[in-house]
């Protein structure tokens, strides 16, 4: 039986059975070790199998090509919009980007003169196509899923006053649904917190990813709902290290949902496939951040996080990832693609995000890209550069750091951003301060394949 709400009558199913897997740190049939992880070299590999032998990854790719910016960086919004609160409030992001139909949707959360959420339809160049679609409030922000669909892009916004509602639009920005109600909010909510992580859109329903902290066990809630709003199917989750920042992504069999650590795939009918667990081995998180962030291309999935820094505040960390081919086998282990990144300051000292810098990962045509904020090299100065870099399907990398905004041009709230990609390359989206004090502007930019 699951948990009756009684104020509203809705009910929280228990959490679902998950399939033994490797990294659950229990050694099951056909597994020779488990110590919870799937890192190389420590004794147990990322198979499960006795070996300390390190793992020879593949040269790159000869044919593999790095990217280039396709233009200058454009801010995309105005100043007078959001302030440096909006980040601040938050401990995902206040901004979306998805890709679809060679354009970028981007979702995000404005302050001025009321909250609100605002969506834009960008081309490559970062130029606006149609009018902004927004929709106010007085009371909160929201949190938002943001996923391209089959004719443009879908929206999913979430709030503990206004329940969960679907929004969907055209690759010319025009709605072709506003703000559905898909559920309605909660009076005594199942748990005390409750947040709108992720969504994806397969033919004829849509899914919506959240988090549940406070029952007992941290939690992923998964829901389906028809076109017409008519809710289809819902799951609960809970394996233990979750995180509240949660990716989902859409599957040729159903879908994928993620937070950097650990992939849960499923199919159309929400059961479990198979997971993957402890991609890190770190076993949680600073200050409940998530390690990282997921992305799927048309068949794999791609995984990058931030180590935890050895050496303390400020320090410097190391950037992870790993693929997995959508059964939810590794191609390999974990593999560190950067180290000794210094951590960025933002500005006013130390704060949450100095040993958790933001970083998000795209899936390409070939390979990845992993966008990420960085520190000034002395340690001691606010701020400091966005930077991309490419990888190949083995995760070599292909395109060197690279700044986002422009050689020397830094910011001090770089952990907002976003990434995803299209059939030439990659769109990233970051905030950075405005000309006025207090404010904040979003910033996107283009990068495509090299000739």
């Amino acid at each position: 039986m699951g948990r009756e709400d009684e104020a509203t009558g809705w009910d929280l199913p228990e959490a679902s059975p998950l399939p033994p897997a490797c990294g659950d740190g229990s050694v099951d049939p056909g597994e020779e070790c488990d110590d919870g992880n799937r890192l190389n070299g420590d004794g147990c590999d990322w198979l499960c199998r006795i070996n300390s032998d390190p793992f020879e990854y593949p040269p790159p790719d000869p044919d593999a090509r790095p990217v280039e910016p396709t233009g200058p960086p454009l801010e995309v919004t105005d100043e007078t919009e959001m302030s440096a609160f909006v980040a601040a409030d938050f401990a995902c992001t206040p901004l979306w980007l998805a890709a679809g139909g060679g354009r970028f949707a981007l979702a995000y959360n404005y302050d001025q003169p009321y909250y609100g959420v605002r969506l834009r339809i960008l081309d490559r160049a970062g130029h606006t196509v149609g009018e902004p679609w927004d929709h106010e409030t007085r009371w909160e922000l929201f949190d938002q899923a943001l996923f391209p669909t089959d004719d443009g892009f879908g929206l999913l916004s979430g709030s503990s006053t206004y329940g969960l509602m679907r929004s969907r639009f055209a690759l010319d920005g025009a709605p072709i649904e506003e703000l559905r109600a898909l559920r309605p909010s909660f009076d005594t909510p199942p748990c005390p917190w409750y947040s709108l992580a992720g969504g994806a859109h397969a033919p004829g329903r849509s899914l919506a990813t959240s988090f549940y902290f406070g029952c007992g066990d941290n939690s992923w809630l998964l829901e389906t709902f028809a076109d017409d709003g008519a809710p289809v199917g819902r799951i609960l989750i809970h394996i233990a290290f979750l995180f509240h920042c949660v990716s989902a992504v859409s599957t040729e069999s159903g879908f994928a949902v993620g937070d950097g650590n650990k992939v849960v795939v499923l199919n159309h009918d929400l059961e479990v496939i198979s997971w993957s667990g402890a991609m890190s081995g770190l076993g949680g998180s600073v200050i409940g951040e998530p390690l990282g962030s997921m992305d799927l291309s048309s068949d794999d999935l791609w995984i990058a996080w931030a180590d935890r820094p050895p050496d303390g505040y400020p320090g410097t960390r190391s950037i992870w990832v790993a693929a997995l081919d959508l059964d939810g086998t590794l191609r390999f282990p974990p593999r560190q693609i950067l180290e000794d990144v210094p951590n960025a300051i933002p500005a006013g000292g130390a704060g949450p995000y100095t040993t958790v810098p933001e970083l998000a990962v795209a899936n390409g045509p070939a390979g990845a890209s992993v966008v990420y904020w960085q520190g000034m090299e002395d340690g001691e100065t606010a701020g400091g550069p966005v930077m991309l870099v490419t990888l190949d399907d083995w995760g070599n990398v292909i395109t060197a750091p690279t700044p986002v905004l422009g050689e020397g041009e830094i910011t001090t709230i770089g952990w907002v951003l976003a990434a995803d990609a299209d059939d030439l390359g990659y769109g990233v989206v970051t905030m950075v301060q405005g000309d006025s004090p207090g404010t904040a502007v979003l910033v996107f930019r283009h990068f495509a394949a090299a000739p």
